[in-house]
């Protein structure tokens, strides 16, 4: 269940539910789904929007014990978007939360390993940009972080005992040493933060005075220290990005390239390149000072047709280790194909093809066929489709799919529209 309601001009409802009879069950009957995302979501959220700043009240819990889930119970965000401070050149952003948070493991899991903590956190930054040359974007930053947590943890040694079963029967206990966390005391950790962004825009023009075409091109270079932090990231029980942060000290270096046209008097992207790397001046023992190159990109050439491209290409192999691109397009009240390709190689190398075609898909009736193809082991992972009937808050739903195995699934499921 899903639903978005705009209560008054600033204040907006969230709620997504998802309660399911097993795992797998969105792997079976709902692979759109499942692609997004295999543990659902489920939340209420109630958003304020003010003039630089918006408020939100988070609850999320768990409603299926097969997945593993932070639970926020509840969680209360204020954010100040960069605005500047009267008539001073100086700008100002924030961001500051405070949380009840539980991590819960899968059932199948070891239950003993739950844990929870209360957090507060507040990070603020300021800003002082300014131009130099006529063209050089020069912006300082320096701020600080400040985060209390209500528990941290510490390990603990203890000895266990295991059973071995030789070839005869014979059951031996062998005495092991193994280790646990187990709670510590508060502890408020302080993270102050220094760094700069330099860049630059240049652009030139050409085509017909019809039909104008602007290519831009920005080099940027952006500077973080980060000290190590008074608490460290093994001493804090992980919930999220937050508890992860760790002694920085880099250089992002990057450019971003536009190709632009104009329409209606406006200039409108169709291109929109950004590749970088990062130079890590404090690094770990054995890691290179350069690992990697990234790329994220977009096109769009037609206005039915959309394209989204990133990577990830590793120095030290020489090799991508990660390679994405979906095509979108859409022809209007008539069909929508979804075509995406992903390429990955952490442990093992796959390259997968998913297509989606449906037709009619804002009308009373739609219908849908659907593949994903596995090259590296020459498998069609699944096959299918679907006809859905379409009412103005519910869609009812009945296909087939064919999984590996080749094993033929019939359905039908009604499923809640956005409304």
């Amino acid at each position: 269940m899903r639903q978005y309601n705009k209560i008054a001009d600033a204040d907006y409802l969230r709620l997504k539910a998802n309660y399911l009879s097993d795992e797998n069950l969105l792997e079976d009957f709902f692979e759109e789904e499942s692609r997004q995302g295999k543990s659902p979501e489920n939340y209420f959220v109630y958003t304020h929007r003010g003039v630089g700043y918006s408020a939100d009240l988070l609850l999320q819990t768990r409603l299926n014990d097969f997945f593993d889930t932070v639970e926020r119970i509840p969680q209360f965000s204020f954010d100040v978007m960069r605005q500047e401070i009267g008539e001073t050149f100086l700008f100002y952003e924030s961001k500051s939360s405070a949380a009840f948070l539980r991590r819960e493991f899968a059932e199948s899991a070891d239950q003993n390993n739950n844990y929870s903590a209360f957090r507060l956190d507040s990070w603020h930054m300021i800003y002082r940009p300014s131009r130099h040359f006529g063209f050089l974007n020069f912006i300082p930053r320096g701020g600080i972080r400040e985060t209390y947590f209500s528990k941290t943890r510490k390990i603990e040694y203890y000895q266990g005992i295991i059973q071995m079963t030789n070839e005869q029967g014979v059951v031996t206990n062998i005495v092991v040493d193994k280790e646990r966390y187990i709670d510590a005391g508060s502890a408020l950790r302080s993270l102050p933060e220094l760094g700069c962004e330099l860049s630059y825009k240049a652009f030139s023009t050409w085509g017909e005075p019809d039909f104008p075409m602007r290519h831009v091109i920005q080099p940027y270079l952006d500077y973080t220290i980060i000290p190590e932090p008074s608490v460290k990231k093994e001493e804090l029980y992980q919930f999220d990005s937050i508890d992860k942060i760790d002694q920085t000290h880099e250089v992002k270096i990057g450019m971003r390239n536009k190709y632009q046209t104009k329409i209606d008097d406006k200039a409108s992207d169709f291109a929109d390149i950004n590749t970088y790397t990062i130079y890590k001046i404090h690094r770990e023992e054995g890691e290179d000072a350069i690992s990697h190159f990234y790329y994220d990109a977009e096109f769009d050439p037609l206005e039915s047709v959309k394209i989204r491209s990133d990577g990830i290409y590793s120095l030290q192999n020489s090799e991508f280790e990660k390679l994405n691109a979906e095509l979108q397009y859409e022809s209007e009240q008539m069909i929508t194909l979804h075509v995406e390709y992903r390429y990955l190689n952490l442990k093992k190398i796959s390259r997968l093809l998913s297509t989606d075609l449906t037709f009619f898909e804002e009308q009373p009736w739609s219908f849908n066929i659907f593949g994903r193809y596995e090259f590296e082991d020459s498998h069609m992972e699944e096959q299918g489709g679907y006809i859905q009937r379409n009412y103005d808050c519910l869609s009812v739903r009945t296909g087939y799919s064919i999984l590996p195995g080749y094993t033929c699934l019939l359905y039908t499921s009604p499923s809640p529209r956005d409304s």
